[in-house]
């Protein structure tokens, strides 16, 4: 018979082995080339990716896989607003540029793509970010270039610590010029790739050592985060 502590160990690795190896299996987790989401972010990071550069960190996964449960759980609920998906277009792939998407949601009669969001309520002071305006914009370009009708794009964020009241809704017509600035930045860090020079990094030591897979203190191996706080 297992003691307390045993227990619990057994319970801490079962739930979290769980949802890693789940993870890993997404195809978002498998995906080689960058995706909307990855524009206007750390140049140095996409960089790495484009040139499948070595992962040389293990970084903290929990916020990410809960947003991807919370995503899923919000599929299932709107879904059942349009039961014969005559209107609703959820969770489907489409590509332009280079660039694959998984829109979360599109409504044909409203003309409107929405992106969920998951966060804390802290980050909301900053939501929302240039590079999630250019997530949206992109998904919309994306869109039109497939022949669907988008005229409003809407980022919806919602905090897992919060309440209802505490989600925040951002709408905005479709802006050409944000997808197209989004598309440059993209094109912009190609060009380092082409002419084989690395981007200087951009996100702090403290955000890397969690959320960056290219993250190496040593600089030896892989990107030493833009500063030592």
């Amino acid at each position: 018979m297992m003691n307390n502590e045993e227990a619990a160990t057994f319970v801490y690795e079962l739930v979290t082995t769980s949802m890693l190896a789940q993870d890993a299996n997404r195809d978002r987790s498998k995906q080689v080339a960058i995706g909307p989401s990855e524009l206007g972010s750390c140049r140095r990071k996409v960089y790495y990716r484009i040139t499948q550069a070595p992962k040389v960190n293990k970084t903290e996964k929990l916020a990410a896989i809960l947003g991807t449960y919370i995503h899923a759980g919000i599929a299932e609920a709107v879904a059942r607003k349009d039961p014969f998906g005559d209107n609703f277009m959820i969770e489907q792939e489409f590509s332009a540029d280079g660039l694959p998407m998984h829109t979360d949601l599109y409504i044909k009669d409203k003309k409107m793509v929405i992106d969920w969001k998951t966060t804390t309520k802290k980050s909301l002071r900053y939501f929302p970010s240039q590079d999630q305006l250019w997530q949206v914009h992109t998904y919309a370009n994306i869109m039109r270039k497939n022949g669907y009708e988008v005229d409003k794009v809407v980022l919806c964020s919602i905090p897992r610590d919060g309440v209802m009241a505490d989600i925040k809704v951002c709408a905005q017509d479709y802006d050409e010029d944000q997808a197209n600035a989004a598309l440059a930045w993209k094109a912009g860090v190609e060009q380092f790739v082409i002419n084989e020079e690395v981007p200087l990094p951009e996100k702090p030591k403290y955000y890397c050592i969690k959320y960056c897979e290219y993250f190496d203190p040593t600089g030896e191996r892989g990107c030493p985060s833009s500063s030592q706080a």
